[in-house]
């Protein structure tokens, strides 16, 4: 009897900050980002918008949100991500990879190994530091 008042008391708690939650928006959430991930073709694109371009060379960090294969979820995972690791002098990429029907394997895994291949080969021009060397 106990310990059914005390799962009551803790599933009552839970749904009462499930509601808290639903109401309380994200500020950090971009409703237009969703958006655009919800209704973005469904094909290899790499997001180049987190590069810190004022000369000097950083590290970089390349971010694949997730979405179960089914969506890219850049708006949550994305670009709230990259921006933390600009904070910190990082350099992020954004892989939208294939997803849904287009999905298949290796399909996704070979959309991100296409962006290292396009990062590598482009680290002049983003002003990469690949090996760790500077800074």
């Amino acid at each position: 009897m106990y310990m059914m008042a005390q799962k009551e008391r803790a599933d009552s708690n839970v749904s009462e900050r499930g509601k808290q939650m639903k109401k309380e928006k994200n500020p950090n959430i971009d409703s237009k980002q969703s958006m655009r991930d919800i209704f973005r073709k469904n094909q290899y694109e790499l997001d180049d918008r987190f590069v810190i371009r004022d000369g000097k060379r950083y590290k970089c960090a390349v971010i694949c949100p997730g979405g179960g294969y089914s969506l890219v979820c850049s708006f949550a995972e994305g670009a709230l991500l990259a921006g933390e690791l600009n904070k910190q002098g990082i350099s992020a990429f954004i892989v939208y990879y294939r997803v849904r029907k287009k999905a298949g394997f290796p399909k996704p895994q070979n959309d991100l190994a296409k962006a290292i291949r396009e990062i590598h080969a482009r680290k002049d021009f983003y002003c990469l530091d690949m090996d760790g060397s500077e800074r």
